[in-house]
């Protein structure tokens, strides 16, 4: 069985944006690129170089935190 995922390629500003309508677009990408990184097996975390604590712990934040 394979996962499909997206990961988002567009650039994260770490700026919060000024509109409230901009909220729900970056909540909701955080949230998919999340749930794709949750989908990686160990092989491929380690396969693409990525620490397996920081994505443990990037996995657990709740989609409002950066």
């Amino acid at each position: 069985m394979s996962a499909h995922f997206v990961i988002s390629a567009r650039p994260v500003s770490l700026t919060p944006p000024k509109d409230g309508i901009a909220w729900p677009s970056l909540w909701l990408r955080r949230l998919q690129n999340r749930r794709a990184l949750a989908c990686l097996d160990p092989d491929q975390i380690r396969e693409v170089g990525l620490d397996p604590f920081v994505i443990r712990d990037e996995i657990l934040k709740p989609l409002w935190r950066p």
